[in-house]
């Protein structure tokens, strides 16, 4: 396919090329394409993951045009209320969704030092078959975001109620959102466990789809922990430490996991 012939040669000049949202979605659908073809032939993981840094590469390139864009147009970002019926008119001229522009504006965030890091890590690990996406490239981008909420926080009246019961050697369930101080302060000394699904510690019930709030905390405790004992191993290495999910001070499965922590001991 000579597409990729040139994209593999003129990588860099290709994205230089692009200067208006109109090519760079133009360019993007180029390279999805192209993606799509070397999935189906079966290509090498090196020349798929050139393939998607390139779609990435466009698409770290469409946020900061797309940021730049709500900026010349309307003052002000897409999570304004008022402006959101115009972006979703602008956006959907483009062909993009909201949930696409956001995206594409989170990676645009990322510090050039952090975003080259998560490239070069991802072409690393790409001989153990790990894929370089979006997805994760995103979720690099979130990391680096609530980083800078933690950095940026002030303590608040919870958040020292948090930290005094850790310095007691309590085990706690903190908000990942909401109880930034707490979590900064916990990471400090070692005492953070994140446990929603991106841990061993998840809940694989959701809400709405598998029930109300209490109903997946209840599924969480009577229907999927007493079956794990991968995580029962683990408890003990939770003791006194901040449990992070994204419901707190709300009933989370993280409650179940806290109390049988606090019975054992």
């Amino acid at each position: 396919m000579t597409d990729v012939l040139a994209l593999r040669d003129n990588a860099r000049q290709q994205l230089a090329a692009i200067k208006t949202i109109e090519t760079g979605i133009n360019y993007l659908n180029k390279v999805k394409a192209i993606e799509v073809w070397a999935k189906a032939e079966k290509k090498d993981a090196e020349l798929q993951n050139m393939i998607a840094e390139q779609k990435i590469r466009t698409q770290r390139i469409l946020g900061q045009l797309l940021k730049e864009n709500e900026v010349k147009n309307h003052g002000k970002n897409q999570y304004n209320a008022e402006s959101n019926d115009a972006t979703r008119q602008s956006l959907s001229s483009f062909g993009l969704t909201k949930d696409q522009s956001s995206t594409f504006q989170k990676i645009a965030a990322l510090p050039e030092d952090v975003f080259e890091r998560e490239i070069a890590s991802a072409k690393e690990e790409s001989e153990k078959r790990v894929e370089l996406t979006t997805s994760r490239v995103l979720f690099a981008a979130k990391e680096y975001e609530q980083q800078k909420k933690k950095d940026e926080a002030q303590i608040t009246a919870r958040d020292k109620e948090l930290i005094e019961a850790l310095k007691r050697g309590e085990t706690i369930v903190v908000n990942q959102k909401t109880d930034l101080a707490a979590i900064k302060y916990a990471e400090q000394n070692n005492l953070y466990v994140r446990c929603d699904r991106f841990s061993d510690f998840g809940n694989p019930f959701e809400m709405d789809k598998d029930g109300d709030r209490n109903e997946v905390c209840d599924n969480y405790a009577n229907h999927y922990l007493p079956f794990k004992p991968s995580i029962h191993k683990q408890l003990n290495s939770l003791k006194g430490k901040a449990l992070g999910c994204w419901c707190a001070p709300l009933r989370c499965h993280c409650d179940t996991l806290k109390n049988i922590i606090d019975a054992k001991n």
